[in-house]
């Protein structure tokens, strides 16, 4: 049996499900491999913009960023690339939600496939 609360996040999941599969359609029509992640930022920059969200580009070759203690270090180029960050409330105190993700995907072969694989059907 499902508590008061559970049963509000199960509705409240249920009235978001169509955003979410309309914006993970977004991001699957956008090809997305390493190197080409652009549509997919823009996608994400978008759909940030659109939910009010402030949205920030931090490039990967800011300057300082690889001495912070969360850098990682990758073996591609880093220059005219970025990555998205949004934060909601950023000074409140106590602990903060952090969600982290990558929008790069391995490439496809269509032909292997029974459906299109950046149709998003």
């Amino acid at each position: 049996m499902l508590t008061d609360t559970e049963k509000r996040i199960e509705k409240r999941c249920e009235e978001l499900l169509g955003t979410a599969v309309e914006l993970t359609r977004d991001l699957v029509q956008g090809y997305s491999v390493l190197g080409n992640e652009q549509g997919a930022l823009d996608t994400m920059e978008r759909w940030l913009g659109e939910l009010d969200l402030p949205v920030e580009r931090v490039p990967l070759d800011a300057p300082g960023l690889e001495e912070t203690p969360h850098h990682a270090p990758v073996a591609w180029p880093a220059k005219g690339r970025y990555n998205l960050m949004s934060r909601l409330n950023p000074g409140a105190g106590g602990p903060h939600l952090v969600l982290n993700g990558h929008l790069d995907v391995v490439p496809a072969e269509p032909a292997k496939w029974t459906h299109p694989p950046f149709e998003g059907v």
